[in-house]
């Protein structure tokens, strides 16, 4: 049977990875952006050559936006089975110089959303007693980050989400999970220079960059039956870099 997978982010990077694994099984894959609508109409293009896509549109700093875009799933489609919280920023800098409105939304974007997404989601699930939540932390949110204080937490805050939520709405069958990757070849991680790279990898036992695929594969496993008997946990996913 055809699952409804919702990634926001879908559009680029690991999100793009996640929402090309899914379709690869056969699953109806919803493609969330904000900015990359050219990405995201591609992707989606490229998709229902395999499967059914679909594109929805919102700034996730706003709930408004947010609540419009799974009232567009429930119009749609009435069912949602997998929920993949990807969407994510941050500005590398020293903290005493984010200004308040950086703060404000990398909070907004990388945790406030994801714990929306999830409150939205959660009927859908609970209405068939199945579901899957997968909400991408980072390594930064159990060892922290220099430079990227405030990402570091909203990291650390989505693992937090997720032990609790998992113990929340385990008898109802709804598995909520978490993928905290190391240092990943997307957008976000272009501005590293190959001396920055070799120093980051100096201590880790695969010294490179994962691929968006090899994170996704860890994002499909933990939405598939194979890790039914998973939840509220942290699979992190950095080449041995901890």
């Amino acid at each position: 049977m055809k699952r409804i997978v919702l990634i926001t982010g879908g559009a680029t990077g690991i999100g793009k990875a996640c929402a090309e694994k899914f379709a690869e099984n056969g699953d109806i894959v919803i493609i969330h952006y904000n900015k990359s609508k050219k990405d995201a109409l591609n992707l989606c293009e490229k998709l229902n050559k395999k499967t059914t896509a679909d594109i929805v549109q919102a700034n996730l700093e706003d709930v408004k936006e947010i609540a419009k875009m799974f009232n567009f799933i429930q119009k749609k489609y009435k069912k949602l089975d997998i929920l993949v919280n990807n969407a994510g920023m941050s500005y590398e800098k020293f903290f005493a110089d984010n200004t308040d409105a950086e703060i404000l939304q990398m909070i907004q974007t990388n945790l406030t959303s994801a714990i929306l997404c999830s409150k939205h989601a959660l009927p859908f699930m609970l209405e068939h007693k199945l579901g899957s939540v997968i909400n991408i932390s980072s390594i930064y949110g159990i060892f922290g980050g220099s430079c990227e204080s405030v990402y570091s937490a909203t990291k650390a805050g989505l693992i937090g989400f997720t032990k609790a939520l998992a113990r929340e709405v385990g008898e109802a069958n709804i598995r909520i999970n978490c993928v905290a990757p190391g240092s990943v070849n997307t957008r976000m991680n272009k501005n590293f220079s190959k001396e920055e790279q070799q120093q980051f990898f100096a201590n880790s036992a695969i010294k490179r960059m994962a691929e968006p695929k090899e994170i996704a594969s860890a994002v499909f496993f933990l939405a598939s039956e194979e890790a039914s008997y998973i939840t509220g946990q942290t699979i992190v996913v950095d080449g041995c870099t901890i």
